[in-house]
């Protein structure tokens, strides 16, 4: 059995009647394990082809890697490389006056590598109730709420690579705070958990009247 994050020599099998004739290597990768093949006797021997997809639909399989190698007489060095799951974020947020408060419209843009994403937590700030949706369907998600403000939010089906969730509510200025004209309010945002926050962006449109400001500069 291969042992991950080591360096392994491969032979390649020949057919007697083909023998130094041009071989194809399909590389299937799973989520814990990644191939790197390189050829150490002539690196042009080796050439990239177009990945394929599988032909079953496997959970958590990746598309087909193929390599045409030319000399397949020397042996090939695989490199096995232990990876582990990546979900990063990115966070926009937009504000707009409304009559009951200032309209907070979030959008949390996630990138999902080397897992299958079944469930995405947020944190919500107190006197929150945020409508949670995936874009384009009408239906909200269904929170389970945690200790802490942490908010868990079962998908409808599992994601991976590029996902997207649209996050909004009504953040009621008089409830909050005194609604004061040139003040400065703080503006609580739902922060994505259990992933690497790559950025977070605020904006407002120019005719709003609102300016968004970093609190920390």
């Amino acid at each position: 059995e291969a042992i991950a994050d080591t360096v392994l020599s491969l032979l390649c099998p020949q057919i007697l009647a083909r023998t130094g004739q041009p071989v194809i290597l399909r590389l299937q990768q799973s989520d814990q394990i990644r191939i790197e093949v390189t050829a150490p006797a002539s690196a042009d021997a080796l050439t990239p082809m177009s990945s394929e997809p599988t032909t079953e639909s496997v959970p958590g399989s990746k598309p087909v890697r193929s390599l045409l190698y030319r000399n397949p007489d020397q042996p090939l060095l695989l490199s096995l490389q232990r990876q582990d799951p990546v979900v990063e974020a990115d966070v926009s947020a937009g504000f707009s006056s409304v009559d009951t408060g200032i309209e907070i419209r979030q959008q949390i843009r996630f990138f999902i590598d080397n897992k299958d994403l079944t469930e995405v937590s947020l944190f919500v700030p107190d006197r929150i109730q945020p409508m949670v949706r995936i874009p384009g369907n009408r239906e909200p998600l269904r929170p389970v709420i945690g200790p802490s403000g942490k908010w868990t939010y079962r998908l409808p089906q599992a994601a991976r690579g590029e996902f997207f969730l649209d996050v909004g509510w009504i953040w009621n200025s008089q409830a909050n705070s005194p609604a004061v004209a040139d003040s400065v309010q703080e503006l609580p945002l739902v922060i994505p958990g259990d992933c690497l926050i790559r950025s977070i962006r605020a904006q407002t449109a120019s005719w709003s009247g609102l300016q968004a400001a970093d609190p920390a500069r």
